[in-house]
Parts: C-alpha cells; sequence; structure tokens
C-alpha cells in the first residue's frame, strides 16, 4: 500500500538545528520521516554555534529539492548572510 492509500501524511516541523546535521539526521530517523508520505517543514536557524554549519544547509538544500519539503531561513541565517554581504562588498 502506497501512503497515500491508508492517509498517513503527517506534516514534521523541525527548527533551530544551528549546525548540528549529525542530530538533524538523528531527528529525522526519530520521526520515521518518509519524503513519500510526509510534510518536511524547517524552521530556520541552520547555521551557528554547531560544527556543520555547511553540511546541515547542504542537505536542507538538497532536501527541498521534494516538494513536499519547505524551508525559511530564521534570524541566524539572516545574519549569516548580512555578515558576508558586508564581508563581500568590504573586500
Amino acid at each position: 500500500m502506497t501512503c497515500r492509500e491508508v492517509r498517513i501524511i503527517r506534516t514534521i516541523a523541525i527548527s533551530d538545528i544551528h549546525g548540528y546535521n549529525r542530530t538533524f539526521e538523528v531527528l529525522l530517523s526519530l520521526t520515521g520521516y518518509n519524503p513519500v508520505c510526509d510534510k518536511l517543514v524547517l524552521l530556520g536557524d541552520y547555521v551557528d554555534r554547531g560544527p556543520a554549519s555547511l553540511e546541515l544547509v547542504m542537505r536542507v538544500r538538497q532536501l527541498t529539492e521534494n516538494p513536499n519539503v519547505k524551508a525559511i531561513g530564521g534570524n541566524h541565517d539572516d545574519m549569516f548572510l548580512r555578515w558576508l554581504i558586508k564581508k563581500s562588498t568590504l573586500s
């Protein structure tokens, strides 16, 4: 049976991952996230604090190729982008 046949469609929301890519993967595993059946909403703050911000941003980007995944930026992501823009204009 497919997910739609049994009507098991969930919305999973995750926020404030802050560069902890391994923790993010554990969360996806613990929820039993199924990219075919589930909607995944990522609520920002992917960078800052943790050791793997780049890897996490790349993973979020990959996940958003699925139309059932939506991602928005958070305040830490916004601050990082502002810092990058400012740094590039000063160079």
